[in-house]
């Protein structure tokens, strides 16, 4: 921890140490658990218990509406990033601004650093999400956001540029995002990669893809590519029909889809092998 911040060294243990161990504790905090947040973040016992720690605890804590989420954000990220000020702020900016209570309770917990973004940015970011639709009650506002402040205007052209070379149009890119807008957050390489496996070796057409952005967020290598494989084979066999919906093949979780090849009992042992060979493929 000393080495971590230095300035421990100048804290007075009894006057300025216990009393933030025992309001830590008294929130429900177990000793183990407090000593690794405090080895990690530090910061926080240097800072005053009744002037910063127990005002954010308490503003945190009416929103989470739960002592030990609001002291793990206070301990963690507030005081770590060392911006609570600017975080508190731009919280209330964007409950003033539509996002609900839950959605803001979401933010603080999984996304502080976005509340650290100026405000310059933030309210740019929020302009172009609601000209897109977005409704900053929904659930799928924070995702957006998340998108949009975390990559710059560059990078947010280019990636539009990669979708748009495989054949989007730009009212199929803007409906894609709308739909599952952490699409965005996929690398430029992965999107070239799903994109080509679908378009060139499965055939698909771009806008099946389009009307289905989640598939872009999937594991090229654990997901896509191995069913992929079984996939191909099952059409070749003419065990599937083609007609149908295959994107629910990529997008169901594990568990289902091992019941689905469940259900081709004379090829099991030649899917296995195919899905493990794909699977365990050194990359």
């Amino acid at each position: 921890m000393v080495r971590r911040y230095p300035g421990l060294l100048q804290v007075k243990p009894e006057r300025t140490l216990l009393p933030k161990l025992e309001f830590f504790q008294s929130k429900g905090l177990s000793r183990p658990e407090l000593a690794e947040l405090l080895s990690s973040h530090p910061r926080i016992l240097c800072r005053s218990l009744e002037r910063s720690v127990i005002p954010n605890f308490n503003f945190l804590r009416s929103l989470l509406k739960s002592d030990l989420k609001a002291l793990r954000i206070v301990i963690r990220r507030l005081y770590w990033s060392g911006s609570q000020e600017m975080t508190a702020a731009n919280l209330k900016y964007l409950l003033d601004n539509g996002v609900s209570e839950s959605n803001a309770a979401s933010i603080l917990q999984y996304q502080t650093d976005k509340l650290s973004t100026k405000r310059a940015r933030l309210s740019e970011a929020m302009r172009v999400l609601k000209e897109m639709g977005f409704e900053p009650r929904k659930a799928t506002f924070l995702h957006a956001l998340s998108a949009v402040l975390g990559m710059s205007k560059s990078s947010w052209e280019s990636k539009a540029r990669v979708y748009q070379n495989w054949g989007w149009s730009e009212e199929e890119f803007l409906s894609a995002f709308r739909k599952f807008p952490l699409c965005m957050l996929s690398s430029e390489d992965k999107i070239n990669r799903i994109m080509s496996l679908f378009v060139d070796r499965m055939g698909w057409k771009p806008s099946l893809i389009a009307n289905n952005p989640i598939l872009l967020t999937k594991s090229f290598e654990k997901r896509i590519l191995p069913r992929a494989s079984v996939l191909q084979f099952l059409l070749s066999e003419c065990l599937i029909d083609k007609r149908h919906s295959l994107v629910q093949f990529f997008t169901m979780p594990e568990k289902d889809f091992m019941k689905r090849l469940a259900k081709f009992p004379g090829v099991a042992p030649r899917i296995m092998a195919i899905y493990n060979k794909e699977l365990n493929k050194p990359r």
